[in-house]
């Protein structure tokens, strides 16, 4: 936990290796919106079994409460909170960060603005900017956005009410196994805690927080990072389509890109294995490179 200069109140979730691995570089792990652990229930114990795991939750996300207004919750400010709370949990170096979906934009802005402390990235079906431009292969969302948060801020209490009778209902979660998610791979119980937990963050601030996402770029960046890069790509994702995760690839000079063909946006849960697996790759392919850096400099 970090109290953060304009009054918001940060958490993260810090899973402690066993006494060998804890000086092996540590892990922050960024969900994407909405999300604050539904995704990585199976695969962060594993992770930490080889190095500290810090998982950071984003403002008004589980145990972070909703922030005090004016609202900042931009992609920077989120990655502010990231780093704070790794300095907060002791990681005082370099760190890898690992982002998925939105939370890779969070990621990349711990680059541009901490350089020096991020050694490592996993991108997990994440764009580097303009989060609703491509949405179910359209951009109507992003245009839609505006009027949606707009109408949020004029009817907060009714919106509220709303949110909370809607969001965790059945039809929700059956619409979005059919039409969003590898049904056959997910179990229900996934896609059922994750409109469980978006039920409880505030409908204004999850509707700010995506115009954030979307007005956000940091294609820029992307052709000036030089560490180890993962890039995990579901064929089949409808949210952040396989072709932007490919040019996100492309445009990185030490990303790896692997894709699952039958996987969805829900991949982290959709493919346990594989997922962990080649997160572990890129945890090790790090690891090689700073002792590798460590005996040149000794």
């Amino acid at each position: 936990m970090t109290h953060r200069p304009d009054g918001a109140l940060v958490h993260g979730y810090l899973s402690v290796p066993p006494e060998s691995a804890r000086d092996a570089t540590p892990l922050v792990v960024l969900d994407g919106i909405g999300c604050y652990g539904w995704a990585f229930p199976e695969i962060t114990p594993q992770l930490a079994a080889t190095r500290p795991v810090l998982h950071a939750h984003y403002r008004g996300h589980g145990p972070s409460p909703t922030p005090p207004r004016p609202w900042d919750l931009r992609m920077e400010t989120l990655a502010h909170d990231a780093m704070a709370l790794a300095t907060a949990a002791g990681f005082d170096g370099p760190v890898i960060v690992l982002g998925y979906s939105m939370g890779f934009q969070v990621a990349l802005e711990c680059v541009r603005r901490y350089p020096e402390r991020v050694c490592g990235l996993v991108n997990i079906a994440g764009p580097s900017g303009r989060a609703l431009s491509t949405f179910q292969g359209t951009d109507a969302f992003a245009h839609a956005l505006p009027m949606l948060a707009g109408a949020a801020r004029f009817a907060r209490r009714i919106t509220d009410d709303m949110w909370k009778a809607l969001v965790p209902h059945r039809l929700a979660t059956e619409i979005g196994l059919i039409t969003a998610v590898n049904g056959r791979r997910l179990p229900s119980s996934y896609l059922e805690r994750y409109m469980g937990d978006l039920s409880r963050i505030h409908p204004e601030l999850f509707l700010t927080m995506l115009e954030e996402a979307n007005d956000h770029d940091a294609a820029d960046l992307l052709p000036t990072i030089e560490i180890p890069t993962q890039v995990i790509a579901g064929a089949k994702d409808s949210f952040v389509p396989l072709a932007v995760l490919e040019r996100t690839a492309e445009q990185i000079p030490n990303a790896s890109l692997e894709v699952i063909e039958e996987a969805t946006h829900a991949v982290t849960a959709e493919y346990i294995p594989e997922v962990t697996d080649l997160i572990l790759g890129l945890l090790a392919r790090v690891d090689r490179a700073r002792a590798g850096a460590d005996l040149r400099g000794a």
